[in-house]
């Protein structure tokens, strides 16, 4: 069982030394956007691991990612080895449904939300930002003030209100990486970008995206 799994070994200290050591080289590098979606350049799966285990293996570090089916759904697991002592850090995300099977899914889309999810996990359990506004990839706590948000100037639409922000947050339950994913989807970075006037056509999309992420 999925809820059976432990998320981390009974001591982590000496896997906790070799991220701080981690944090720190990892200021060192320069990181390229190699990759480019709807939304703009992005740093892919590929890049942000050969990026990361460079600096890992020599710190005794590594990262499992294994995928699970538990109670008619399927699971990435993210693990964070610490090699020499055996210590362990572990992640669990949801991917989807098997009922929703390939009648109404391409092999293609759940491909895409293995990758998403794999991009995404192995960032989070390395503390990594996520590099989309900086040359640089930091640790999270490291990252600078975040920007204002940036309106969109298609035909001058107002702005989301703050009500409506608030109401698709619900819908998502305030889970950040479905936000983010449904930003990326409506043309933005964050909730304060989409336009009011299509708040109907974005709820629907949220609604949507709640019950492909199970929310």
């Amino acid at each position: 069982m999925i809820s059976d799994l432990k998320l981390e070994s009974d001591d982590v200290k000496e896997l906790m030394q070799s991220r701080w050591q981690f944090n720190i080289e990892l200021q060192k590098v320069d990181i390229v956007k190699d990759d480019e979606g709807y939304n703009g350049k992005f740093v892919s799966l590929e890049k942000i691991q050969e990026i990361t285990n460079a600096i890992m293996i020599p710190l005794g570090l590594m990262i499992e990612q294994t995928t699970v089916c538990a109670d008619g759904s399927e699971y990435l697991i993210t693990t964070l080895h610490h090699v020499p002592s055996g210590q362990f850090r572990r992640s669990i995300g949801w991917l989807f449904k098997e009922e929703s099977g390939m009648a109404s899914k391409t092999a293609e889309e759940f491909g895409g939300i293995l990758t998403y999810k794999q991009r995404y996990q192995w960032r989070c359990i390395l503390g990594v930002g996520r590099g989309e506004d900086a040359a640089k990839m930091k640790p999270r706590n490291q990252q600078p003030p975040s920007k204002p948000a940036q309106q969109l100037t298609v035909g001058k639409l107002a702005p989301m209100s703050p009500d409506h922000q608030r109401e698709l947050r619900k819908i998502l339950k305030d889970d950040q990486e479905a936000i983010d994913k449904l930003c990326n989807m409506s043309g933005g970075k964050q909730l304060g970008d989409l336009a009011d006037s299509s708040f109907e056509s974005i709820k629907k999309g949220a609604i949507k995206l709640a019950a492909v992420w199970d929310i």
